[in-house]
C-alpha cells in the first residue's frame, strides 16, 4: 500500500501527548495527527472565518465525521491539551465551527508517515471514494506518473535553505515573514520532499493540482529530472488569450460541449452569445483587444493605457491582478480599499471604457453567476493543455516529461520545442490563433 503522510508542526511532539489519552482510547499519534495536519493544510489553502480577529479554518461535521467517525474526541483532546483552539460559534446552513492551531506551532512542518494500517487504509479509501466535495481530485495517469517517477528529484536542503534566505531578506526589508506564510511554505516544500499523493483534476474547472502547482515558484528550482533543469512553457497574457475563443461562434456551437462546461443556464447564455459574437468581433475595440492580446503584449498595453486614462502607473503584476477583477469580480462590485490595486474598480471601469465589446461580453456571461466567466476560461485552459497537448505528448513522445501548472507545461531542454510546437498547434485550431509562449528555466 502507497505510503500516506500527516504534515506536523515541527515542535509538536506526538509521542509525548498521547501519553495524555485516556487509558481506554483508541487513538494513537496517527488519528491525532491526522487532524493536526488537516488543519494546516485547510489554512493554507482556505480563506478562513474570522472570530475574535483570528482565522479559524471552517470544518463542516460531515466531512470530520468522514474522516473519523470519533472526530469529536480527537479534536476535544488536541484542544485541552493546548494544540488547536476552537471557535464557540456557529450557524446551520450558513457557516462551520472553526479551528486553528494556537500560535506555538504555527510555523515549520514535516512529514510523519501514517503508520496505523488500519487507518491508512480508510483514508485511502476514503480519498479514493471522492464521497465528498474534498475528495474531488480524479487522478490523471499521464502526469501523475511523472511525480511518481523516482527521475523526477526534490533537493530538501536546497530549499529549507532558500527558505530561510526569504526568511532573511523579509527581515533586512522591515517585513518579516509571518509564521502563517513559513507554514505555508514549509507545507510545501514538505510535500515535494514525499511527492503527496493528493493530486488530480478537480470537477469545477478541470485544472490539474499537485504538490507542484501549490509550490511558491521560489522553489521551483529545487527539482530536476534525471539531474537535468526544468523549462517552463507559459502562455503569455493567458486569460486573455483564452477570453478570445468566446467571442468565436465556432466555440458556442462546437467549443462549448467539448470543454464538458456544466451550467443550468447554458443555453440562455449560449444563445445570447451566438447573437451577438459576429458583431462583437468586428468592432473596433474588439479587434485592438485581439491585436495586443496575440502580440503577447496586452497587459503592456493596459499599463499604458491605465496611465493615459488615470495617470496611474502599474507594472505587470498591478495590470495581471487588476484584470482578474474585470473577468472575475461580481458585475456590481464597484471596489473597496482603493488604494489597493488589487481592489481599485477604477482599474476595471478602464477596461470597461477601452473595451466596452469586450466587456459587455463579460458581463454577460457573468449575470447571475460571477464565477461563470473564471470557470469558463479555467475549462478551456484545461482542455487545451491537459485533455489535449499533454495527451497528444504522452502518445507521441512517451518519454518526454511534462509537469503542468496550470496554463504552463514544463519539461527537459531536449523536448522544449517539440512541446512549444504542440502547444501551438492545438491552441490553434481550438482558439483560431497560436499563443505567444514564453519560455524560462526553473532555476
Amino acid at each position: 500500500m502507497q505510503i500516506v503522510y500527516n504534515y506536523i508542526p515541527e515542535n509538536l511532539d506526538l509521542n509525548q501527548l498521547s501519553k495524555n489519552l485516556p487509558v481506554n482510547s483508541n487513538l494513537n499519534t496517527c488519528k491525532l495527527g491526522y487532524f493536526v495536519s488537516l488543519i494546516i493544510e485547510k489554512s493554507c489553502s482556505l480563506k478562513g472565518i474570522k472570530v475574535n480577529g483570528y482565522d479559524y479554518v471552517p470544518l463542516s461535521s460531515k466531512i470530520l465525521r468522514e474522516r473519523h467517525y470519533n472526530y469529536k474526541e480527537v479534536l476535544q483532546f488536541l484542544n485541552r491539551q493546548g494544540v488547536i483552539s476552537i471557535s464557540s460559534s456557529y450557524a446551520s446552513g450558513k457557516y462551520c465551527r472553526g479551528y486553528k492551531l494556537v500560535d506555538k506551532y504555527v510555523g515549520h512542518v514535516s512529514a510523519v508517515p501514517i503508520t496505523d494500517q488500519r487507518f491508512k487504509h480508510n483514508v485511502v479509501k476514503k480519498y479514493k471514494s471522492n464521497s465528498t466535495k474534498d475528495y474531488s481530485l480524479t487522478p490523471v495517469k499521464y502526469l501523475d506518473k511523472w511525480l511518481d517517477s523516482s527521475e523526477l528529484d526534490f533537493d530538501m536542503d536546497k530549499a529549507k535553505q532558500i527558505l530561510s534566505n526569504l526568511q532573511e531578506i523579509a527581515e533586512t526589508s522591515g517585513k518579516m515573514l509571518s509564521n502563517h506564510q513559513i507554514q505555508v511554505y514549509s507545507l510545501g516544500i514538505a510535500k515535494c520532499s514525499v511527492k503527496d499523493k493528493s493530486r488530480g483534476k478537480d470537477k469545477t474547472s478541470g485544472r490539474y493540482h499537485s504538490y507542484i502547482t501549490n509550490l511558491k515558484s521560489d522553489f521551483r528550482n529545487c527539482f530536476t529530472y534525471n539531474g537535468r533543469k526544468l523549462f517552463q512553457l507559459d502562455l503569455v497574457n493567458a486569460q486573455p488569450y483564452f477570453m478570445q475563443a468566446l467571442l468565436n461562434e465556432d466555440f458556442w456551437n462546437k467549443g462549448i460541449h467539448q470543454i464538458a462546461f456544466q451550467d443550468t443556464e447554458l443555453e440562455p447564455i449560449r444563445y445570447k452569445m451566438l447573437q451577438k459574437s459576429a458583431q462583437t468581433l468586428v468592432n473596433t475595440d474588439s479587434q485592438d483587444f485581439l491585436r495586443k492580446v496575440n502580440s503577447g503584449r496586452f497587459y503592456e498595453g493596459f499599463i499604458s493605457l491605465v496611465k493615459q486614462q488615470s495617470n496611474r502607473t502599474l507594472n505587470r503584476n498591478d495590470a495581471k491582478l487588476a484584470m482578474f477583477q474585470v473577468l472575475f469580480s461580481a458585475n456590481s462590485w464597484r471596489g473597496e480599499r482603493p488604494t489597493n490595486p488589487k481592489y481599485d474598480a477604477t482599474l476595471k471601469e478602464c477596461f470597461a471604457k477601452a473595451y466596452p465589446s469586450i466587456y459587455s461580453v463579460v458581463e454577460d456571461i457573468k449575470e447571475g453567476r460571477k464565477n461563470r466567466l473564471a470557470v469558463l476560461l479555467q475549462r478551456i485552459e484545461s482542455h487545451l493543455l491537459i485533455d489535449t497537448c499533454c495527451k497528444r505528448i504522452t502518445l507521441e513522445k512517451p518519454k518526454c516529461p511534462i509537469v503542468t501548472i496550470h496554463d504552463s507545461i514544463s519539461t527537459t531542454e531536449g523536448y522544449v520545442e517539440y512541446v512549444s510546437k504542440v502547444i501551438k498547434d492545438e491552441c490553434q485550431k481550438f482558439i483560431g490563433v497560436a499563443p505567444v509562449i514564453k519560455t524560462s528555466v526553473w532555476e
